[in-house]
């Protein structure tokens, strides 16, 4: 999964959007959060010199549904994210 949306405020914030609050689930005893949303509208631009440039088609709309799932690991060690995203 990858997002080109370009959407960057003057203030940095970016790809940032609204879900509903039962959307995140944390296991207080366990220390581990967990997102899980479906059928979130986003902007397709195609590919990357679209959504950068904006010198291409106009974009269309698109559905993306996803879960994240974040573990406490017993020792450090060296895991990427995107290591432990499934999309649904």
């Amino acid at each position: 999964m990858h997002d080109l949306n370009p959407g960057v405020t003057q203030n940095g914030v970016f790809w940032t959007t609204v879900v509903s609050a039962d959307a995140v689930h944390v296991d207080s005893g366990a220390g581990t959060p967990s997102l899980e949303v479906h059928d979130l509208p986003q902007k397709d631009y195609v590919d990357f010199e679209n959504a950068i440039l904006g010198n291409g088609p106009k974009p269309r709309m698109g559905m993306v549904s996803l879960r994240v799932e974040c573990f406490r690991l017993s020792r450090r060690s060296d895991h990427r994210l995107l290591d432990h995203i499934e999309l649904v």
